[in-house]
């Protein structure tokens, strides 16, 4: 009988602990999978001259809540970053400025590539790319 009744015992505590996990999540939150990127800065085709400051400035909106985001300057011949930032940061708008000093040695073409964070996991995302020219 008091086998029967612990069994019974567990049965209710692991049932209870199952509820009180999935009461946790809010399954009424809609998950966003899209973002509007806007670079202001540099322009498309943008030719940089050696020891000039790359700016980097734009802003990035949701519906939902952005959870950062990630910036990325990459030769294209190789894809090699010469230039990386992430910003952990929550919020509908997200405005970034920084800045990359151009020190590349011969004449090469570059990618900059924004990344929204749209879950807190990292797993959803949305990125906008745009190219520049670097003189040596």
């Amino acid at each position: 009988m008091k086998s029967i009744l612990q069994r019974v015992f567990f049965a209710i505590a692991t049932l209870a602990v199952v509820v009180f996990i999935n009461s946790c999540k809010n399954d009424d939150d809609p998950i966003i999978t899209t973002a509007n990127i806007s670079i202001t800065t540099p322009a498309e085709g943008a030719m940089i001259e050696q020891g000039d400051p790359v700016h980097i400035t734009g802003t990035i909106t949701t519906e939902g809540e952005l959870h950062g985001y990630e910036i990325y300057i990459r030769k294209k011949s190789d894809n090699t970053a010469v230039f990386s930032f992430d910003e952990h940061a929550h919020g509908k708008n997200l405005s970034f400025d920084e800045q990359w000093v151009n020190n590349v040695s011969t004449h090469t073409d570059m990618e900059l590539e924004v990344v929204a964070i749209l879950s807190h996991e990292g797993d959803v995302t949305v990125s906008k790319k745009l190219n520049f020219h670097c003189h040596p």
